[in-house]
């Protein structure tokens, strides 16, 4: 549980990494294609 968030691009074999948690990331949710939002136990 290292806190990272990952967006899988299937199509072009790649993914993104995103960073910031402390704790275990519970949701996330597409706003559009440019924007998300996640939340996690630590705030």
């Amino acid at each position: 549980r290292d806190g990272s968030l990952r967006l899988w691009k299937i199509v072009e074999e790649s993914h993104l990494v995103f960073t910031g948690h402390k704790g275990s990331i519970d949701c996330v949710a597409l706003i559009n294609d440019e924007h998300m939002v996640s939340g996690a136990d630590d705030g």
